[in-house]
């Protein structure tokens, strides 16, 4: 499968997010490219709920809850993650926010 489309219930014809699984692995490899993709999905299940618009929140949530799990080290993280522009998904109708690094979504999910 090389893209996952999230739609809603009440609107089936809508994409709320559409994840490209087989693209081009982001910086830190296939590995944190395909948990990225996992946990975002999960985050847009919870929260298009909510948000008709969540997946910019999801995006930078799942960059630092996938950075934690993954081992990257905190200050390699905090760099890239503050440094990488914005989410840029205005073509889903969604606000682009911010990338920036979170310590207690990272420090939640580094594995011991």
């Amino acid at each position: 499968m090389g893209e996952m489309t999230v739609t809603s219930p009440d609107q089936p014809g809508v994409a709320l997010s559409i994840m490209n699984l087989a693209g081009t692995p982001k910086t830190f490899g296939r590995v944190y490219t395909t948990a990225w993709s996992t946990i975002q999905a999960l985050c847009l299940g919870y929260a298009s709920w909510q948000n008709p618009a969540a997946d910019s929140t999801c995006n930078i949530f799942s960059a630092n809850t996938v950075a934690g799990w993954a081992g990257v080290d905190r200050d390699v993280a905090k760099n890239w993650l503050n440094s990488g522009g914005s989410t840029d998904l205005e073509y889903l109708g969604n606000d682009d926010h911010q990338y920036r690094y979170i310590d207690f979504v990272f420090d939640q999910f580094t594995r011991k």
